[in-house]
This record gives structure tokens, sequence and C-alpha cells, in this order.
């Protein structure tokens, strides 16, 4: 979890001892300010946005599980300037960093990618595995109000108009076929759902649907028929 002052915590929970404190590399606990924490699915990896609008991703490490390590940084102002300008990557960073506060404003990983959205309406999906930056998604003009990972590593979107997509970021396109068997009657039915959904579920036993969760509490589930 995160502070109100912007350190982040995590803790190894057993159900044979008290919780363990888990120590963090220096750059996180010293120079950064945390906005959010999110857990990988294989609970190894943490991936930890802080305030300079950067992604970083810690593994966890030793024989107690008691410490992370740092694997490898994402910078979604770098990302975004090289979207806006078509520059493509390279490996010197330094010329490209802005300076300010974070613009990330979601973000969600899955086995492989890491994904963040702002409201200036950028997506941008990192590699894991490659640890460089991999594709950007323009959302504008309706800023994303769901951002989420599904068990099949697609990117599942919903803007403020209610309007769902997946993006397929190892294909690096929007599928044109849900591959959950979801109707365009069932997606129309969501665009107009009086309340924007917020957040989505997914239950590993049945990859296939979603379960929408709107601001009235209200769930909207999307599954195969």
């Amino acid at each position: 979890y995160v502070r109100a002052d912007g350190n982040a915590r995590v803790y190894v929970l057993s159900s044979d001892s008290k919780p363990r404190r888990c120590s963090l590399p220096e750059e996180i606990v010293k120079r950064r300010r945390c906005l959010g924490v999110k857990f990988f699915p294989d609970n190894n990896r943490l991936l930890v946005v802080t305030d300079d609008g950067q992604l970083h991703v810690l593994l966890l490490r030793g024989t107690a599980k008691d410490s992370f390590e740092m694997v490898c940084t994402f910078d979604h102002w770098l990302a975004s300037r090289r979207a806006s300008q078509g520059i493509e990557d390279v490996d010197d960073d330094e010329d490209f960093i802005e300076q300010g506060g974070s613009p990330i404003e979601k973000f969600d990983c899955g086995n492989r990618f890491v994904a963040a959205s702002d409201r200036s309406g950028n997506l941008h999906v990192y590699d894991t595995q490659s640890k460089r930056y991999s594709s950007t998604v323009l959302t504008a003009p309706s800023h994303l109000t769901t951002l989420r990972f599904t068990p099949k590593e697609e990117l599942l979107l919903v803007n403020a108009s209610n309007e769902v997509r997946l993006y397929c970021p190892n294909v690096r396109r929007f599928a044109t076929e849900w591959s959950s068997g979801v109707t365009k009657k069932a997606l129309r039915k969501i665009r107009k759902h009086p309340s924007v959904f917020v957040d989505a579920a997914f239950d590993l036993a049945s990859p296939d649907n979603i379960y929408l969760i709107s601001t009235s509490g209200i769930c909207a589930i999307l599954k195969s028929d």
C-alpha cells in the first residue's frame, strides 16, 4: 500500500508468522514519491508508479522473500514525447526526459506487459521482457475510466462514453473480434448504461467472462454465449 505521504509499504503475509515488511530499493525509498503499487499476476514482481511519471518493475528476491530489486524503469514522459514526434526507441533517454508532476492517471500490469494512460489521451504499453517501450494507443477525446489486463493478456479499455475495446499488445492492434465471444448487442447495452464503468474484474475459472463495475455499484457481465 501507499501512505498519504507517498511512501510505499510492502509486507509478506504468512499463516504461521507475523507479517514481515519487505525492503524496497533505495531509488524508491529515498528519491521517489509513490502514487500507486500493483503486483503482477505471478506475485513475484511489483509495479511501482512514482510522481515523476515513471513506472518501476521490482522483483521479489531472497530466500525469505523479504526484499525487492529494481528490474527496469519505464518513463511515461519519454514515451509521450516519442509518440508525438515519431521518434524511434533509443538507448540514451537523457535528452527526452520532461520535468514536472506525474502524467499517469491509470495503470495496470499483465504477465508480460505494463500499460499506463493519462488525461491527454495517451496510452503507452511497455514490454517487461525486452525492458523497452512497446506501443502507443491514442484514447482521446474521451479519457479512460477503466484500464485492465485480462487473463489472456489483452488490454481492456473502457472510456467515459462506456465504449469497450480490447487491445492486443502482443500484435499491437485492437481486436476485431472478441476472443470471449462477446456480441455487438452486448456492447451496445453497455454504452447505453446510465453510469460510468470504473473498474473490471475477472474469474480465472471462467476467463472469458468480464465483470464491469460502475460508479453506482452495478456490475455488468460480458460473457461468451
